[in-house]
């Protein structure tokens, strides 16, 4: 088994390099986590049309580039090398990863378009406030409408987001079933608050939702196992991005060992 990458591969990852070390370089970074600044649209606008990695691992039959989990990886690892400040992990990994294996068949054919081209800025609404996927957020159906009730807690992008794919039970059931909803970010009864997080390049958000109208885009069935593949994918991609940001951090330990002076002598060195 080969677990080395394609030629293919590498030309990949070293156009994803170029662009991360042109468009978010760290004095880009800085300036914007000092100004206040979430991400920036012009950077967003080139990964979705110069690069075109925002549906890198959706099918091209859903507009996607239809490559895979690897290919998903190297984006994610060049992403965290650069600590690049960009919707991409909440809206191409988590919601991306939550429509594909939760919703039916029409609403995927609808929304996994939409977020691919950057139309539209997905997060996915699941955690409770103990921060577990055990959401406190209910559905109740009245005349015809979907009524979304309580608080979703740490959504990844949440105040960046336009459109909501939110994990909910329903309101009348006992059982720990769960069911996809897409709610409109600005819909009425829609509350976003931003949180104070470590990672100013990562930002989450508190959701409450008051009466808020949604669609169930899931088909009817429990979602429990589909969205715990969804995580698991997720994760691995997580663990690219955090294997970039570690591996970028050793090269420049070893620059700055091989240039630092003390006691006469580089410390490399010693």
């Amino acid at each position: 088994m080969n677990f080395s990458f394609s030629e293919e591969q590498n030309q990949f990852r070293d156009a994803i390099r170029r662009f991360m070390e042109d468009r978010s370089p760290s004095s880009e970074v800085r300036r914007q986590i000092e100004s206040g600044d979430t991400f920036d649209r012009a950077l967003w606008q080139g990964l979705v049309e110069d690069l075109g990695v925002c549906g890198i691992q959706v099918s091209e039959a859903a507009s996607g580039s239809g490559f895979g989990m690897t290919e998903l990886g190297i984006v994610m690892e060049e992403m965290g090398r650069a600590l690049c400040c960009a919707p991409y992990f909440g809206s191409n990994v988590l919601a991306t990863e939550a429509v594909m294996r939760c919703a039916d068949g029409a609403h995927r054919a609808r929304l996994l378009p939409e977020i691919v081209s950057g139309r539209r800025i997905a997060a996915l609404a699941v955690a409770g406030a103990d921060g577990t996927w055990a959401p406190e957020v209910r559905v109740d159906q009245s005349h015809f409408e979907s009524l979304i009730n309580g608080t979703s807690y740490y959504v990844v992008g949440g105040c960046e987001a336009d459109l909501l794919l939110v994990v909910a039970r329903d309101a009348q059931s006992q059982d720990d079933e769960m069911s996809l909803y897409a709610v409109d970010a600005d819909a009425d009864g829609v509350t976003r608050r931003s949180l104070e997080v470590i990672d100013p390049t990562r930002p989450q958000a508190e959701v409450r939702f008051d009466n808020a109208v949604g669609r169930m885009i899931s088909d009817g069935r429990p979602i429990n196992i589909a969205l715990s593949m969804a995580f698991d994918r997720a994760a691995v991609a997580l663990a690219n991005e955090m294997v970039g940001g570690a591996g970028r951090l050793l090269e420049m330990s070893v620059e700055y060992a091989k240039m630092r002076m003390q006691f006469g002598r580089l410390i490399g060195s010693f």
